[in-house]
This record gives structure tokens, sequence and C-alpha cells, in this order.
């Protein structure tokens, strides 16, 4: 949903003619006469997005590895669109929308502290000796090491 709001954003911005911004100030970063820094942010986390979008669409050809090399973009891509919205449009300055910025911020620090496993309960999960079954997870499961490795992850 955030992504779709942002992508419709970016095109009303830029034809809507209220800030001088043409279509390559959106997606060549830091050119823009118009807050250069805070657009040249949103540039990067469009072309970021972009790189992300482009690979998963080709992702069969591309292999796994180069896949997943690219696709690490994407954790840089929301703090970078976040400095963009802190630093430009007519309302980051606003108290709705600094309740907004710290509800975002606050679940994407929830959603990390979760993912890398620090999360009460989920730190404390531990894999059961010999059923290849990692915490939390569930499906089917390899019995042997070789197996996870011989699954298409090593294109």
């Amino acid at each position: 949903m955030a992504a779709a709001r942002s992508r419709w954003c970016w095109v009303t911005t830029v034809v809507d003619g209220y800030v001088p911004i043409r279509w390559l100030d959106a997606v060549v970063p830091f050119r823009s006469a118009y807050r250069p820094l805070w657009l040249g942010l949103g540039a990067v986390a469009l072309d970021l997005l972009a790189a992300v979008l482009v690979t998963s669409l080709l992702r069969a050809r591309l292999g796994h590895r180069a896949w997943r090399a690219v696709h690490w973009l994407a954790y840089g891509c929301w703090p970078v669109a976040f400095a963009h919205g802190l630093g430009t449009g007519s309302d980051p300055g606003r108290a709705w929308m600094l309740a907004v910025d710290v509800a975002a911020a606050g679940a994407v620090l929830a959603a990390g502290w979760w993912r890398l496993g620090i999360a009460p309960g989920r730190a404390a999960a531990a894999v059961a000796p010999h059923s290849g079954a990692v915490a939390g997870r569930t499906g089917p499961v390899a019995e042997y090491p070789e197996e996870v490795a011989t699954r298409g992850h090593g294109r």
C-alpha cells in the first residue's frame, strides 16, 4: 500500500506543476532545482525500488544469488524513502504527520526486531535436534542439510 501511495504521489507531483519537478528529476538523484537533497533521496529510493522490482521480474534468468544480492537493497530503500518524506512535502512539520512518521518508524523497528530474532520468545525458541526445523517456521523440511543446499539455491 505504501509503495502504491508513493508511486501515485510521484506521478501527481511531476504532473501537477505546483513545484518545478521534471520527470528526469524524479529518477536521477540530486539534480532537481527544488529541494535537491530531499528530492534526491526520493529518487534514490525510487531507483532502489525499481531495481528490486525489475530483478523480481527477471528472477528466473538471474539466479538466486544475483536476485538476493539486489534484494538486500530493499532494506536500504525504506530508510531513504522515510528521510525523503521527513524533508519534503507540505506536511512534514505538522503534528499529525509527525505522528504518522513515528508510527511508521515504530512499526518498521518492531518488524526488524522480530525479523532479527530479538523479540521475547522468538530468541528463546531453539532448533529441534535432527529435525531440520527452523524455530517459528512451518512446512516441509529437509532431513539432511545437503537437500537444502541443492533446492535451486546455487544457480
